[in-house]
């Protein structure tokens, strides 16, 4: 008989090597004699410290507040020349609301912890283990997935499946840097990010889908 737990270790394993391969060779916590970051031999230390920091702000719900503000706005000055605005704020909320809701349920599911506690990517502990510990609302094991991922991404798939531009292609950019932040700043492995945008993009999905035609 198939052993369950072997074969999900089987499944898992390429996992935690391709985390393994992407923290050793992003993240700005980890250095040593073999280990180099990638990205040092182009650009300074120092300077990649300020930029992932600045870029991974973007991931924080800033961006998605503004634009529902200015869609309201807009909306407000002529209700009838911008209905469209009415529509894409309160979609942009929902998406807000269930990306977050979707992701810190997973959090607090999985309770594993992040790069820069252990740099180990089976450390998955559970809600059972945090709530005995005390360590339900400890962000230190919240790493899986990523909140910050899912948020710029929910707003990025949105505005992929609702505006017809070519230029909407560039948004990825800002959604691919915001997850490498997240990786270099030692928050999250591979894996949390990449979790992370696939969620957004079935929860959006849905939304723009089922909601919006509503509206």
């Amino acid at each position: 008989m198939m052993n369950v737990s072997n074969v999900l270790e089987n499944i898992l394993l390429p996992v935690y090597r391709l985390d393994y391969f992407f923290l050793k060779a992003f993240c700005h916590e980890v250095k040593g004699d073999n280990v180099t970051n990638i990205l040092y031999p182009y650009f300074q230390e120092e300077k990649l410290d300020k930029f992932f920091h600045a870029v991974t702000h973007f991931g924080e719900g800033y961006l998605e507040f503004f634009l529902v503000l200015l869609f309201f706005l807009l909306f407000l000055y002529d209700k009838k020349k911008f209905k469209v605005c009415k529509e894409y704020a309160l979609s942009l909320i929902l998406v807000l609301c269930s990306t977050q809701v979707v992701v810190n349920i997973l959090k607090l599911t999985f309770g594993r912890a992040r790069p820069y506690v252990f740099f180990d990517p089976e450390r998955f502990y559970g809600i059972f283990y945090l709530i005995d510990n005390h360590l339900l609302m400890n962000s230190q094991y919240h790493s899986f997935p990523s909140g910050h991922t899912i948020t710029i991404w929910g707003t990025i798939w949105f505005f992929f499946f609702t505006v017809k531009s070519k230029y909407r292609y560039l948004l990825f950019s800002l959604g691919f840097l915001v997850a490498l932040s997240r990786m270099y700043l030692g928050y999250h492995w591979f894996s949390d990010v990449t979790v992370s945008i696939g969620l957004s993009y079935v929860i959006v999905k849905w939304i723009v889908t089922n909601f919006l035609s509503m509206l």
